[in-house]
């Protein structure tokens, strides 16, 4: 009671605390208002006062500048009457000024009339402004005086309130100490409370739970009472149907018990029948196993003959499809030398008829060696036709003579001997007569044997003088001829076969040896005015099962001709792609190899089609900007300044142009003979045109530094081959690629010129092989590690 009493005091106690609070709030905010009211007062004043005090002091200022103007007046009368005075000369002159005197008084009059009557408006202006003011004076003292006492009565009522505060605050500190000890009184008895709650629950819970408990084990033991209950009764009632059963089943028995002993007796009759029949079944029983144990190893020998049957079917079938597939491999290769053979001789009577064609241009020299063959011949027929005619006849008597001749005459000699001997054994005569006759034969057969030796002989001269002859005419008269036999003499040794892609109407003519396998495979492109078997003193140091395709660039030996666009690097390197494309080389990326112009066309390919290239080798790649200017360049240069019309010297047109263009390329000194030099200027005589075409293109702005604009762009391995002692592209191009390249491999070759695959053919396939192998490893090592 003390404590809600307390309480409901001290709530009283707030309410009035707030509500004088309340109430001071109000009286404040009043003040407040009522201050900017009295400020706002104030201020209307001192602005009225400060309008009035400029109204004054102009009116001041107007006064003083009349003043000033009725001194000027004053001056100017006092100087009018001392000119009056002094110069007196005219009466006129001096009303004159007095009339002008009189009416500056009256303007002056005037003007201070005026000015008083604005002097009095505003005196009065100011007066009615005076009164207001001193009303609103009086209305602000009002106002402060309600304020002071206002402010007065709300200090007492807050000192009043202060007291009755500091009082209640004293009762509320006590009646707080007391309801802190009552607090934890009633803490302590609610902590009690709830610990006694808790027992009360848990027990309550723990008895709830036991009784929960009680209740399901009673009902189970009335479950399983009833069960047991219902299962005894069912018990009871299957035994008494059972023992019902029993009964019936001991009255059927004793009927059974007695129809039994009437069977027992026909059973153990029936018993013994079927033990003889059983034993005679048993020694059927024997028998057939006998014959089924004969039968199956009869059948176990028949399967095991029919499987060794089938096995050498089986055999002879694989070995007739290795020998068929055998076949078809020989006969796709035939079929392919054919073409192969087809295609040559079709390019040989083309050389033929070009041949042919020049017959009427041909030197002083061919009668000449024409003669020179007739007069070979005619001696071969002097030396050897005698000969042929005395062998040929001293032969002829003994291939007419035959073995019955020899015997008759061997009969006739053995009547003569027994004849003149009669007194000898005749057998004795007839075993010297057959010895005779062997002897004889003998002599007759090695006789024919030394006729047929010199036959052969002769025979063999003949055969080897033919391709001798053969030879020394078509080296004498037509070289080129020769140039191309050995061409094709050296790919059926290499196993290299031709063959023509066509594209969209654009023919591709290469060769190639090998197919796909484990190592990438090799397409090389040849230099500039060269073909496809510049390769072959390459391809001959390679190995065998290496997939190598050679082909014809563009417009070269027997590549389609078109325009400039495809001589151009660019367009070089595109046709190449549809090339690639073309014979599905691009299945897997390879290795591409160029030499020279080829190599310029190889690095550029690599830029553009990047995906389709393992690895690539570039030999004496033009298209750099080397820093040291070559022999070639000094060439370039002066063609340049004669405007073209000088000869090219990597297009030569007479034999000993052709021997200064094997000087310029090959460091190493060849001695060829003057008729094979003829023979090559021979066969290029007929393109020299598209030589020019081509050299003109790729001499130009947008090929001749190709290479070099496109090297940023080349990403697989790059192996680099260069003659030291190179006059056509300078050595330095190589760092010039190292330097754009860092991870490039340089080969550098001493003693080599321009035409490395003709001067170091072993040494480059060595290093391209060797090359491909560390690619390919190091490509398997990174597929290991990831």
């Amino acid at each position: 009671d003390l404590t809600r009493s307390n309480m409901g005091s001290s709530g009283e106690s707030e309410k009035i605390i707030q509500r004088l609070n309340d109430d001071l709030r109000e009286a404040q905010d009043q003040a407040n208002t009522e201050k900017h009211k009295c400020m706002e007062l104030q201020g209307i004043l001192e602005g009225e006062r400060k309008e009035h005090k400029q109204q004054a002091d102009e009116s001041a200022k107007q006064i003083k500048l009349l003043q000033g103007q009725l001194r000027q007046l004053q001056d100017e009368t006092n100087a009018l009457r001392e000119q009056i005075d002094v110069s007196s000369s005219s009466r006129d002159e001096l009303q004159s000024a007095r009339d002008e005197v009189k009416a500056l008084k009256h303007a002056l009059e005037a003007a201070t009339a005026e000015r008083d009557r604005d002097v009095t408006t505003i005196q009065t202006n100011l007066s009615t402004v005076s009164k207001d003011l001193d009303k609103w004076r009086q209305a602000a003292n009002k106002y402060e005086r309600e304020i002071d006492n206002l402010q007065r009565d709300l200090q007492q009522q807050s000192k009043q309130w202060q007291k009755t505060a500091e009082i209640q605050a004293g009762e509320l500190q006590s009646m707080q100490v007391e309801c802190n000890g009552l607090q934890k009184e009633c803490s302590v008895l609610r902590s009690e409370k709830q610990d006694i709650a808790n027992k009360h629950q848990k027990e309550k819970s723990g008895l709830q739970s036991e009784y929960a408990s009680l209740r399901a084990e009673k009902e189970e033991l009335l479950k399983a009472h009833q069960k047991e209950k219902a299962g005894l009764q069912s018990d009871c009632a299957a035994l008494r149907s059972e023992k019902e059963a029993v009964l019936q089943k001991q009255k059927q028995l004793e009927k059974d018990l007695a129809s039994s002993r009437a069977q027992n007796a026909e059973l153990s009759s029936s018993l013994k029948a079927l033990e003889r029949s059983q034993q005679e079944l048993e020694k059927r029983l024997g028998a057939l196993q006998l014959q089924h144990q004969q039968d199956s190893t009869k059948l176990q020998t028949q399967l095991d003959e029919a499987d060794s049957r089938s096995k050498t079917l089986q055999r002879e079938y694989e070995e007739a499809k290795t020998e068929l597939c055998d076949l078809k491999e020989k006969y796709e290769k035939t079929e392919q030398e054919k073409q192969s053979l087809v295609d040559e001789l079709e390019g040989c009577k083309a050389s033929m008829k070009e041949i042919q064609e020049k017959g009427t241009k041909r030197s002083l020299l061919l009668p000449v060696q024409a003669i020179v063959i007739g007069l070979i011949l005619a001696l071969l027929y002097w030396c050897f036709g005698a000969l042929w005619v005395e062998r040929s006849e001293q032969l002829r008597p003994f291939k007419q003579a035959d073995h019955t001749d020899v015997r008759a005459t061997l009969a006739l000699s053995f009547l003569i001997c027994c004849v003149m001997d009669s007194s000898r054994d005749p057998m004795r005569h007839v075993t010297e007569v057959a010895r005779c006759t062997d002897n004889l034969e003998k002599t007759v057969e090695a006789m024919a044997a030394d006729l047929d030796v010199v036959n052969l002989f002769i025979i063999a001269g003949g055969t080897l003088a033919i391709p001798i002859l053969a030879f020394v005419a078509s080296f004498l008269l037509w070289p080129s001829a020769l140039i191309k036999v050995y061409y094709w003499y050296w790919r059926r040794t290499l196993g290299l076969q031709v063959r023509y892609a066509d594209c969209g109407g654009y023919r591709f003519c290469y060769s190639y040896r090998g197919r796909p396998g484990m190592r990438p495979s090799i397409l090389m492109l040849h230099d500039f005015s060269a073909h496809k078997d510049t390769w072959l003193t390459v391809v001959k140091y390679l190995p065998k099962h290496l997939h190598i395709v050679c082909v014809d660039m563009p417009g070269h030996e027997g590549t389609t001709r078109t325009n400039t666009e495809d001589y151009s690097i660019q367009g070089q390197a595109r046709r190449i792609h549809q090339f690639v494309e073309t014979v599905r080389l691009n299945k897997k990326p390879f290795h591409l190899v160029g030499t020279a112009m080829g190599g310029n066309v190889a690095g550029v390919y690599a830029a553009f089609y990047p995906s389709e290239i393992c690895s690539m080798t570039l030999i004496c790649p033009d298209g750099i900007r080397h820093p040291c200017e070559t022999k070639f360049d000094n060439h370039l240069q002066d063609l340049e300044h004669s405007n073209y019309t000088l000869n090219i010297p990597l297009i030569p047109t007479t034999p000993e142009e052709m021997e200064d263009m094997f000087r310029l390329c090959s460091h190493v000194r060849f001695k060829i003979p003057q008729q094979i030099l003829q023979g090559l200027v021979d066969v290029r005589q007929p393109h020299n045109m598209f030589y020019q075409e081509v050299f003109m293109e790729i001499v130009g702005e947008k090929s001749r530094y190709a290479l070099q604009e496109h090297l940023h762009l080349i990403t697989a391995p790059l192996q680099v081959i260069w003659g030291k002692q190179d006059q056509v592209v300078d050595v330095s191009g190589a760092a010039v690629i190292s330097d754009v390249l860092p991870g490039c491999r340089v080969d550098l070759l001493d003693n080599c010129g321009h035409s490395v695959v003709m001067e170091r053919p072993c040494r480059t396939a060595k290093l391209i092989l060797e090359f491909i192998i560390l690619q390919q490893d190091a490509r398997g090592g990174v597929k290991k590690s990831s």
